[in-house]
């Protein structure tokens, strides 16, 4: 499968996907070895996202759930540069 072939399957997983929560990220790696996100994705979702919104984190035994604000604290966010 070429990339192209790839980025149109999940194209297409995506608009066959059923999500009725909004409220929360889910993070999951091959490893199952208790990823967070990095600090760039940390930083964007900030912009985007209360510092309530809930991130699952797969983990080796049981997920592990923080806050945006528990993993990125005293962020800067959209309300700091108005």
């Amino acid at each position: 499968m070429d990339d192209t072939e790839l980025l149109d399957r999940a194209r297409t997983a995506v608009d066959r996907s059923y999500a009725p929560y909004s409220e929360y990220l889910a993070v999951s790696s091959a490893e199952r070895d208790g990823v967070t996100p990095c600090g760039m994705c940390r930083q964007s979702l900030v912009e985007f996202c209360e510092a309530a919104l809930r991130v699952v984190c797969e983990g080796d035994d049981s997920p592990t759930v923080y806050t945006l604000g528990e993993l990125l604290p005293e962020a800067i966010g959209p309300e700091a540069l108005e």
